[in-house]
């Protein structure tokens, strides 16, 4: 042991041997860990857009149920007789067992009339005019000027016995519905979805503060730097563009995937914190450290019985050398060896 550990050969050997395993456990360790979390980024990127385009079907599918439930209700015989006490005894209800905000009928010239016996001027309104013009449709989150809250407004042309547009039937949603269903699309355990109009308003989201100010953040990132990345991601959303993004957001970086709803102008984002989807990376950089740790601590055992066997006889003989040069020729190593060491022993024997 002693010769073993005055062998400069013997600390060359150990030291550069792990050296050598430790640049390549080191090198192995941050390669795999990289290459993880590259994995989960590209999962995240493909499987992201497909989660939105799956809640764009969902809300498409519930828009599409509310203008057919609308329409039935237009072709109602009470609605089409153009007597306002039928109309207003069907509309009431249809409310009540609709479960809508309010219901009402609004004669070409924009005045509305409603079951609960309030008035408006609504003819300005561009789902009014549409339906007008003889298409069913679904406007977007607005403020009510009837009941001062975001709702959104179901507009539908009622025929009359000779099939002219006399009118149209509009009926009150709460917009919290659309809300309600975004707040059950997510990604992974902590995601979670929201909805821009046209314009890039929010009409959906977890945080209903953003809904109910009519949140832009194309608008907030002319004066609120932080919110540019957002605010481009908004953008393509708005022309209709399917796709990933990551962008930070009050103190920590989002994945989104995003897609367009059919049959309007409204976009669907759908993702999670970064952390979130990451979770699971400090947990293999540990896992690496440690096995790296216990490999390291095998093979350094190995690598010492190697150097051992090889730096030990190659001490004895150089013991003996400087024996011979002293001219004493009693000393023997007598190594039963194989190997080039044993040949070397036999030669100086």
């Amino acid at each position: 042991m002693n010769i073993l550990r005055n062998t400069k050969l013997s600390k060359k050997l150990i030291g550069g041997v792990l050296f050598l395993l430790l640049f390549l456990s080191t090198g192995i360790g941050t390669v795999a860990y990289y290459q993880a979390a590259s994995a989960l980024q590209s999962h995240a990127s493909t499987n992201m857009p497909q989660v939105a385009s799956y809640g764009a079907d969902i809300i498409r599918a519930t828009l599409d149920r509310h203008l057919s439930v609308v329409k039935i209700m237009a072709e109602h015989p009470d609605m089409k007789s153009m007597d306002w006490e039928r109309q207003k005894a069907a509309m009431q209800q249809m409310v009540q067992l609709g479960g809508y905000m309010g219901m009402g009928f609004v004669t070409p010239d924009g005045n509305a009339r409603y079951s609960d016996d309030s008035v408006a001027q609504i003819g300005d309104r561009i789902f009014i005019r549409l339906a007008l013009q003889g298409t069913a449709n679904i406007s977007d989150v607005i403020m009510s000027r009837v009941t001062n809250s975001t709702v959104m407004m179901v507009a539908v042309p009622v025929r009359d016995n000779n099939n002219r547009i006399a009118g149209v039937l509009n009926v009150r949603l709460d917009a919290t519905w659309l809300s309600e269903v975004t707040d059950g699309i997510g990604y992974g355990d902590k995601g979670y979805s929201y909805i821009i109009d046209g314009k890039g308003t929010l009409i959906a989201h977890g945080n209903r503060e953003f809904v109910r100010n009519q949140t832009n953040f194309i608008e907030e990132s002319k004066t609120k730097p932080e919110f540019t990345d957002l605010a481009n991601m908004f953008v393509r959303m708005t022309r209709g563009e399917t796709g990933f993004d990551e962008y930070p957001f009050m103190g920590s970086d989002r994945f989104f995937g995003y897609h367009p709803i059919p049959g309007t102008d409204w976009s669907i984002a759908v993702g999670a914190q970064k952390d979130d989807i990451f979770h699971l990376l400090p947990i293999m950089r540990m896992t690496i450290i440690i096995i790296t740790l216990i490999f390291i601590s095998i093979v350094s055992v190995l690598i010492y019985l190697l150097a051992r066997s090889i730096t030990v006889p190659i001490a004895k003989g150089v013991a003996l050398a400087q024996e011979i040069a002293k001219g004493d020729f009693s000393m023997r190593l007598n190594m039963d060896r194989g190997d080039e060491i044993g040949i070397l022993a036999k030669a100086l024997d």
